[in-house]
């Protein structure tokens, strides 16, 4: 089984990673989307802070540039490669980002945690 974890570097990811790895899942993969030029994807940090979390914790980081135009078909991109079961997910208490992630998880075809 392959499983990841989108990673945004914030708190969210952070409890849903500590979370997914409680129950037993190994995660495998750290999946971020840095920003492009000029774009506002992401919390602004510098691209060096997420690669110091995914060594921290001892997580393989695939990532990719983007910006919010292009988010969806970039990400996908990344998921794709990894061929996941699984994938966890932070800030699903948003609604529009909760339905969000359950039509991405099926259309790659990976059950979102």
């Amino acid at each position: 089984m392959t499983a990841f974890c989108s990673w945004s570097g914030g708190k969210e990811s952070s409890l849903a990673l500590q979370r997914a790895l409680e129950s037993g899942l190994e995660v495998e993969y750290l999946v971020t989307v840095l920003p492009s030029e000029n774009s506002s994807v992401g919390h602004g940090l510098p691209d060096d802070f997420y690669f110091m979390q995914g060594n921290a914790i001892g997580k393989e980081m695939k990532w990719t540039r983007t910006d919010w135009e292009n988010y969806e078909e970039n990400f996908s991109e990344l998921v794709k490669e990894i061929q996941p079961d699984k994938g966890v997910f932070g800030d699903v208490y948003l609604d529009d980002h909760l339905e969000w992630v359950n039509n991405f998880a099926d259309k790659l075809g990976f059950e979102p945690l």
